[in-house]
């Protein structure tokens, strides 16, 4: 069994600790785990990517269980760079780039090429967005987002959320995103945000009491979702 593969195998006990709820037994596993998990080999580099931020994820979500909000942000955000780097090899040159609502934000702007290369660029995202890696990215700034509202930072929790693109948005998220909207003032957002996990998903009642103490009609709210 190579290197790999053991670190494969001992992250399988890392998850079921997780998941039986042994959080600080995880937490020791996963960061000695992080030390044997070292990337120098480019042959398997793409598989050492992935265990890592598989580690790292996990051990957030230790240190989340553990109550340990802002060490498992650092963690996400570490799982996080590690696979927008690998899709933006460029990246990582710049300041943080600030994220737009609906459009993803690599973690970093690419440096500046030859003329066309911001398209080719543009490509190369559009591509990366329809990655299992991608989604990873989002199931992870979702994470950071719900650490965040623990730590009651709606802000930098919006933040977070906002950076998953509006097609890639589940009614979970959208319901999270219409209702820090709504916390934080911004009443026509949160009512399209949640006018969005209502349609997405009919049985999302709290949507729908959302859109009631927003002030929208009872008759538009079945409306949006006649025949479903």
């Amino acid at each position: 069994m190579n290197s790999a593969q053991t670190t494969r195998a001992v992250r399988g006990e890392l998850q079921r600790l997780v998941q039986t709820g042994a959080y600080a037994s995880a937490l020791s596993l996963g960061q000695g785990l992080l030390i044997q998990c070292p990337m120098n080999n480019p042959a398997s580099e793409n598989e050492m990517c992935e265990l890592q931020v598989g580690i790292l994820d996990l051990i957030g979500q230790a240190l989340v269980g553990l109550g340990d909000y802002h060490r498992a942000i650092n963690y996400f955000s570490q799982a996080e760079q590690l696979l927008t780097r690998k899709a933006h090899p460029d990246a990582l040159r710049r300041g943080v780039v600030r994220a737009s609502p609906g459009a993803y934000t690599p973690t970093s702007t690419p440096s500046s090429g030859t003329r066309g290369s911001g398209n080719s660029s543009a490509a190369t995202i559009a591509a990366w967005l329809e990655t299992e890696e991608a989604g990873k990215v989002f199931e992870i700034c979702f994470s950071i987002c719900k650490a965040y509202l623990k730590l009651r930072n709606e802000r930098q929790a919006l933040v977070a959320v906002e950076r998953i693109p509006d097609k890639k948005r589940t009614p979970q998220v959208h319901l999270c995103i219409a209702q820090l909207y709504q916390h934080l003032g911004s009443t026509r957002a949160a009512t399209q945000s949640y006018k969005l996990a209502w349609t997405a998903n009919p049985f999302a009642l709290e949507a729908a009491h959302g859109l009631v103490e927003l002030g929208v009609s009872v008759e538009e709210i079945f409306d949006m979702t006649e025949g479903a």
